[in-house]
């Protein structure tokens, strides 16, 4: 039995470190009326799908993995799912499948919920390492993609030319490399490089930081920032260098006053964090929240902020 769950375990950990690439790179152009999300949603569910018939067989590993505590708390959330999925008035297939263009309906979340409660069934170092070398080599495809769509050499011939990569949108592919740019980098700068590691290195983050750019999108550069200075922070406070660290937060404080002025359009940030985009997520914030108050307990369902915006 110990090797069997040896085994699934193993299974399970090649499932999801495959989930990471393939969901990020797949489109479908030329069969799809919406050629990313579908198929994406179908990489998900299918991978979902293996893992949860390996799930099924594994009773006593559950068990031992999960006391009772966690294991009712993460059980909770596909329960509530369905309390709001079946108490919404809104159409049940569309909150399903998900709406047009977005496709992040109960599927999609039941799909991640499988996905998440088998990640805490195998070893953790496995999957994040297996996890790492996907985010590395998928982000490289998507540069190099990104590039040849900013010299609008795309074979596919999308409604727009801008560098999207293989996510349909210039948000999402900003943020995506944002993120990629500080895993990638903040676990190769730990590590001790050679010369010429160095200056791949340089090279990768130069040109990610040059699409981030060419996306418009700020996004990718508030990921990167953050996440650099997080990894500085925690380096700084391992060192145990307290003064150091005390002027560090109390700088980043100020920085942090600023940002936020800048993003409300006032201050000497303005100029680079301001996007008209921010003034209409304030009304979508505000809309979301009017929504809440009006259906605290059972909510709306799934996939239903669009109908119920406007009023």
């Amino acid at each position: 039995f110990k090797m069997e769950a040896i085994q699934e375990k193993r299974r399970i950990t090649v499932l999801i470190g495959f989930l990471g690439p393939i969901t990020t790179l797949i489109v479908s152009p030329f069969l799809n009326l919406d050629p990313i999300n579908p198929i994406k949603l179908l990489v998900v569910s299918t991978i979902a799908g293996g893992c949860l018939g390996i799930i099924l067989g594994m009773r006593s590993t559950i068990l031992q993995n999960y006391n009772k505590k966690p294991l009712l708390l993460l059980s909770s959330f596909p329960v509530f799912s369905l309390v709001a999925f079946f108490s919404s008035n809104s159409n049940l297939e569309q909150q399903f499948f998900g709406v047009y263009g977005r496709n992040s309906g109960l599927l999609s979340y039941l799909a991640l919920f499988v996905i998440l409660f088998a990640s805490g069934l195998v070893d953790g170092r496995k999957l994040g390492h297996l996890v790492l070398i996907g985010l590395r080599y998928t982000s490289i495809l998507m540069l190099g993609y990104c590039l040849i769509q900013i010299a609008k050499l795309d074979p596919v011939k999308w409604s727009a030319f801008a560098p999207f990569g293989t996510l349909g949108n210039v948000n999402f592919s900003s943020a995506f490399l944002g993120l990629s740019a500080v895993a990638v980098g903040t676990h190769a700068l730990s590590q001790k490089l050679t010369l010429s590691q160095k200056f791949l290195l340089a090279v990768y983050l130069l040109t990610s930081l040059f699409v981030i750019y060419k996306t418009g999108s700020i996004q990718g550069l508030l990921v990167l920032f953050l996440g650099y200075w997080v990894a500085l922070t925690s380096w700084i406070y391992i060192r145990k260098k307290t003064l150091t660290f005390i002027l560090w937060l109390f700088a980043s404080l100020i920085l942090f006053y600023f940002s936020v002025l800048g993003f409300l359009q006032r201050g000497p940030l303005s100029t680079i964090l301001y996007q008209e985009t921010n003034t209409f997520r304030f009304d979508y914030w505000h809309a979301g929240i009017k929504m809440i108050e009006n259906r605290p307990l059972l909510g709306h369902g799934f996939e239903t902020y669009g109908d119920l915006y406007t009023q």
